[in-house]
């Protein structure tokens, strides 16, 4: 009995030895390949975002405006949130636009107050990175996947050209790690024995569907869509409605977390009525976005390829629809071509049970959101939440990538044959999917626009008394309220390195509480100074970037007014004027 005992923990020992070191070359290989893709290797280039003014990917500045936020303790999870940096002269209410990930961004405040605001929005696009590849490789072992393909997946997975498309400006989508764990429980729902209420399976998809409703919520409706499906096609199958009450936790668990993350919203607007204005969704965006099957075999604009990047350039010039990175990857392309074919293959042969769970998963995914699908006729009706369909093209690999990995597993290739293709997939997904870095000269351009904003709020700061208010110009209403040549979210830029100062911008739109800055269009300049200086504002700063002639008359007829004090950032797209006497 000792030995067999003996004989036991030495194998568990040498099999968790071999999972911990596959999982730790694993985290390796996706940490250089981010890091060569982010251009982040020093410490000086950990303190840098990999955007910032940048029109494209503008939302950087308003996710690093929540961080913020949470860092000085504004953005808490459950509770209300309002800024009193922002909205000035009043204070900036954000409870209107409800938000699901709180966890998430309050983390990246912790971790702002620890490392910095920049470096801890890099430390969260890494951990996404990291968590993808990691929770795919423990997902395709536990579906008894070989331990090599695992990794190989793992890293397909991890470094997914649509981590990267959406780093660093849709950091909340980009955190996509936990779909895998989609594909464990629809696989469960769908399939014999399915999931006995009360059982190990119950309780795990009671945890994946409350972890997926604490992200983002694309990732929140797809699960829920397709957990119901699954089971809906079980029951059919074998009439188990044991099965469909399972479902219906893990449903419900969704539910719940979401409500749970959304209730300081719904709160506010039970006690001060709906504000539809705060958040706007066209229907047309919804048929723009919409999942485009093409997109999925077109590189992304930062290949490392310079025939692949001439590719996405011309197919960018042609498009009519949009996309948000949609790239499978050579390797991920395979994957979804075998899966294809295994399933054409058993539907030849009148054998739709042959045809794979994925595939039909996938079926699932195009009819509700490719452009006119499903989706499209629920924007029709009114609910256009899930505007952007491309985005499920993550889900789509995920389930293609561990087919593939099964179906590899199956073939039970040994020895230098299951190394060297191994081996050769890996090098492939690395050249493949890991953009360019950035230039020397991309890497400077950005640290200048940092710097260049830093010095200029710090010489506001020096001029201006601590809580002084700023009227930022033009005025711009928040979210999502671009206006020509200034992204909606421009003018948080002085809000992200100030720690005295009070500014206009950022209160949630759609109740009124800025009408008096559109009223300032409507008045003479004597008038909207005497207004302003009236609402205790005590400069204005203007972005040169919103005016044709880069604000030299309004720059010139506040001069004739007296306001000629000026502080200009050292890259002379900001400028500040101070009334006189201040």
């Amino acid at each position: 009995m000792e030995t067999t005992r003996f004989a036991f923990l030495k194998s568990a020992r040498g099999f968790f030895l071999a999972e911990a070191g596959a999982a730790g070359l694993l985290l390796l290989a996706v940490f250089l390949g981010w890091s060569w893709g982010s251009g982040i290797w020093s410490a000086s280039d950990w303190q840098r975002p990999t955007a910032y003014g940048d029109l494209v990917r503008s939302d950087v500045l308003q996710h690093l405006a929540f961080i913020k936020a949470a860092r000085d303790g504004h953005f808490v999870p459950f509770a209300s949130k309002t800024v009193p940096e922002l909205g000035a002269p009043g204070v900036a209410n954000w409870n209107d636009w409800p938000i699901a990930e709180e966890v998430p961004i309050a983390l990246m405040g912790v971790a702002a107050r620890a490392v910095g605001l920049f470096a801890a929005l890099n430390a969260f696009l890494l951990a996404g990175h990291l968590l993808a590849a990691l929770v795919f490789y423990g997902v395709a072992r536990v579906s008894e996947v070989t331990r090599l393909w695992a990794w190989v997946g793992g890293v397909a997975y991890g470094l997914a050209p649509f981590l990267f498309a959406q780093s660093p400006h849709h950091p909340l989508v980009q955190w996509c790690w936990h779909v895998p764990l989609f594909l464990l429980a629809w696989g469960w729902v769908a399939t014999e024995p399915g999931v006995r209420p009360g059982g190990r399976r119950f309780w795990a998809g009671i945890g994946i569907g409350a972890l997926a409703g604490g992200m983002m919520v694309y990732y929140a409706a797809i699960f829920a869509l397709l957990v119901l499906a699954g089971a809906v096609i079980g029951w059919l199958r074998a009439r188990n409605a044991a099965n469909l009450v399972s479902a219906a936790a893990m449903v419900g668990a969704t539910a719940l977390t979401f409500a749970a993350m959304n209730l300081d919203t719904w709160m506010f607007q039970a006690q001060h009525g709906a504000n539809p204005g705060a958040l706007v969704r066209p229907y047309q965006w919804v048929e723009v976005y919409g999942m485009g099957v093409v997109n999925w075999f077109v590189p992304l604009p930062e290949h490392a390829w310079d025939w692949f990047r001439a590719l996405a350039e011309r197919h960018g010039r042609n498009r009519v629809l949009a996309d948000e990175g949609s790239y499978f990857g050579l390797v991920g392309l395979a994957a979804l071509v075998l899966l294809v074919g295994v399933a054409v293959r058993a539907l030849v042969r009148r054998d739709p049970q042959g045809v794979p769970i994925g595939a039909w998963q996938i079926l699932g995914i195009g009819v509700v959101f490719v452009p006119g699908g499903l989706n499209a006729l629920a924007g029709v009706a009114g609910f256009t939440l899930l505007r952007t369909g491309c985005r499920y093209s993550v889900v789509v690999l995920a389930i293609a990538l561990l087919f593939a990995a099964q179906w590899m597993s199956r073939r039970r290739l040994r020895g230098w044959w299951a190394a060297g293709i191994a081996g050769g997939l890996t090098v492939l997904v690395l050249l493949d999917q890991v953009p360019r870095s950035p230039t020397d000269a991309a890497r400077q351009e950005i640290a200048a626009e940092v710097a260049s904003d830093r010095d200029y709020v710090a010489a506001l700061e020096s001029a201006l008394p601590k809580g002084a208010a700023v009227f930022l110009i033009p005025a711009m209403e928040f979210p999502e309220a671009p206006l020509p040549g200034m992204s909606p979210s421009e003018n948080f830029r002085s809000y992200l390195h100030s720690s005295s100062l009070r500014f206009s911008f950022g209160n949630n739109k759609g109740r009124g509480a800025e009408d008096w800055q559109k009223e300032l269009t409507t008045m003479s300049l004597p008038g909207v100074l005497a207004e302003l200086r009236r609402r205790g504002f005590s400069a204005v700063s203007i972005n040169r970037a919103g005016f044709e002639d880069g604000a030299e008359g309004l720059l010139a007829a506040l001069a004739a007014q007296g306001w000629t004090r000026r502080i200009e950032s050292p890259r002379k797209d900001l400028v500040a004027v101070l009334p006189p006497g201040v």
